[in-house]
């Protein structure tokens, strides 16, 4: 099945599966290692002697106590003369605490994590205590099944992320490329779109002409200004394809020089001015003098404001107002394009810089462009170490800003005398 054959819901439902199938196995392999390592402590202990002598212990502890009873004269022992007596009855691998009534050891320490494997009380002998034994061999078996535990936990976690990061990226992947396929089908239905109208136009208007079916010279002048305009509409077309395909593939060279901001701004405004004198649109240009020079591709930041200027036109409603200004702010240069039109959402504001993006989706739209002018801006402006701001608000218009730093000032003329 082709990736664009696939809806985004079984796309969502593709990367939720590469997210959630590596991470359960992963899980139950963790919790079978640590279950491994429980049973493997469990066996040694067994295997130690504890689970199978507990009995015998409790029965030679008991016997001890007694004839220690038997063996009694005089006054009471102390906890360390008992402590020492049972002691050398068990050897060194069993560990012998003495406790008062409480739980608090007299002599002797409790292994960690160890638990008693026999106690008695000493009430025989006058005493209000107790005699614990414990398996020494345990804490370290203990110590050493912990640390086992530990490194099988770690590296399950290190397994889990692994795992996890191998999904993402491939879900990622999956995702962009689902994404540059849509992007792929709209950018080719736009530039039919785009390209088809004038052509039919021209088509069109030239049989009329080849035909004869024209009006006298005032007609046959009227077809060809329009056939005039489509042309320039295609030849703007193809130079937007050809000024993104260059930025896109960081061919594009710039060639900067120091000159004033405001000539490229009365520029623009040339350019773009059979549109913005037309009736119905009011334009206010603001470019004083005197403002700091910039360090600019010239043509290209015409191109910038043109762009955005057309792009005031196109949006706007059948009563334009449009303003470009120029001015200074501390060490940059704000070129400001506001106009009354129909505004973007945040969604809107966020994706109006990509490539191919119209904010009208149809392809029966009534506004011509084929959706680069805005991406062609960001690329110009980045690659001049500026940035484009924008303010707007569905109905309210929009506020474009380009900020351009200020070109350094020249170093003085060494003169010799």
């Amino acid at each position: 099945m082709a990736l664009h054959a696939i809806s985004p819901k079984q796309i969502r439902a593709l990367l939720l599966l590469l997210v959630c199938v590596p991470l359960i196995p992963t899980i139950l392999l963790v919790r079978l290692m640590v279950d491994a390592v429980q049973t493997a402590r469990d066996t040694s202990l067994a295997q130690a002697g504890t689970a199978l002598t507990a009995v015998a212990y409790q029965q030679q502890l008991t016997r001890t106590v007694a004839g220690l009873a038997q063996q009694r004269g005089g006054p009471a022992p102390t906890a360390e003369a008992l402590h020492r007596d049972i002691q050398q009855v068990f050897g060194q691998e069993v560990a012998v605490q003495i406790s008062d009534e409480r739980g608090h050891a007299l002599q002797g320490s409790q292994p960690p994590r160890a638990l008693p494997i026999a106690q008695s009380p000493l009430g025989t002998l006058g005493l209000p205590w107790s005699v614990q034994l414990y398996w020494e061999g345990e804490a370290d078996l203990g110590e050493a099944v912990d640390r086992q535990i530990q490194t099988y936990l770690v590296l399950g976690t290190v397994a889990v992320f692994a795992v996890l990061a191998i999904a993402l990226t491939a879900a990622l992947t999956v995702h962009r490329q689902f994404t540059l396929q849509a992007l792929k089908s709209s950018a080719v239905a736009t530039v039919a779109h785009e390209l088809r109208t004038p052509i039919a136009s021209i088509r069109m208007l030239v049989d009329t002409l080849r035909e004869g079916r024209v009006k006298g010279d005032p007609q046959r002048q009227e077809y060809l200004e329009l056939i005039a305009t489509e042309a320039l509409r295609l030849s703007r077309l193809a130079e937007h394809f050809l000024t993104f395909s260059r930025l896109d593939r960081n061919t594009s060279d710039l060639q900067l020089s120091r000159f004033d901001p405001a000539v490229a701004a009365r520029e623009a405004a040339r350019a773009m001015e059979p549109r913005l004198l037309a009736a119905g649109c009011t334009f206010q240009l603001e470019a004083p003098n005197g403002l700091p020079e910039i360090l600019a591709d010239r043509d290209a930041l015409i191109t910038v404001l043109t762009n955005l200027l057309e792009n005031a036109w196109k949006y706007s409603g059948e009563e334009k107002e449009i303003a470009l200004e120029v001015g200074a702010d501390g060490g940059s240069v704000r070129f400001v394009v506001r106009d009354n039109g129909l505004g973007l959402t945040k969604a809107e504001q966020r994706a109006i810089f990509e490539p191919f993006y119209q904010v009208d989706q149809k392809l029966t739209r009534a506004r011509e462009g084929c959706g680069l002018g805005l991406s062609i801006v960001r690329r110009i402006v980045e690659a001049h170490h500026g940035r484009v701001d924008l303010r707007s608000q569905p109905g309210m218009g929009s506020v474009f800003s380009v900020i351009l730093p200020v070109a350094s000032p020249e170093p003085p003329l060494l003169t010799s005398t």
